[in-house]
């Protein structure tokens, strides 16, 4: 549980009840949102906790050791300087490589030629706690450049091929003098494998 001041509370299911820890305080450095949260699962049945940061461009890995109470964070990304925050969170995997990509939306930045840029935090293999086990990448910023936040962002695959598409739109239109409504985008990746 995310609250608003940054710390994050543990909730864990006992006894036909679920029971909420006190607020862990420098979880992800109190950077958290719940907007651009996301549990992803591995291909060895593990999960994972991925956070975009609300007040700044840095993605963290939640964990919780085993028979500990208390969540560690590790931080595996930074999008600077294309992003001064990360809303919408969603997963799958884009290139049908078994490995997850985790999407995120960002905010309007006007100083940026990618005015709403939806990022790709993609896990090569490896140890989850290091940056070196991603790579990152701009997927798309060339649709809106109007103001608003990419805060509703979902990866499926609807067209039944192989791969996952992202769908993508604002939440609402922060600081967009005509409120325009913006369509909802999809995303169908192309790859085309190395040999």
């Amino acid at each position: 549980l995310i609250n608003s001041s940054g710390s994050i509370s543990l909730i864990t299911y006992e006894g036909g009840n679920y029971v909420s820890s006190a607020p862990q305080s420098g979880v992800a450095e109190n950077n958290s949102s719940f907007k651009g949260s996301v549990v992803v699962e591995f291909s060895d049945n593990s999960t994972g906790v991925y956070v975009g940061s609300w007040l700044s461009s840095k993605v963290y890995l939640i964990d919780k050791p085993d028979n500990v109470d208390t969540l560690v964070s590790y931080m595996v990304a930074d999008f600077a300087p294309y992003a001064v925050r990360l809303n919408g969170a969603g997963w799958g995997d884009l290139d049908s490589d078994g490995n997850p990509d985790i999407v995120f939306g960002s905010r309007y930045m006007a100083t940026n030629t990618a005015k709403v840029p939806i990022f790709r935090l993609e896990y090569q293999g490896g140890d989850k706690t290091l940056p070196a086990s991603y790579t990152t990448t701009v997927i798309d910023s060339a649709f809106w450049d109007n103001n608003g936040d990419m805060d509703v962002v979902y990866v499926a695959d609807i067209d039944g091929d192989a791969a996952d598409e992202v769908l993508y739109t604002q939440g609402y239109t922060r600081g967009n003098p005509t409120d325009a409504p913006m369509p909802i985008v999809v995303l169908d990746p192309q790859v085309t494998p190395v040999s």
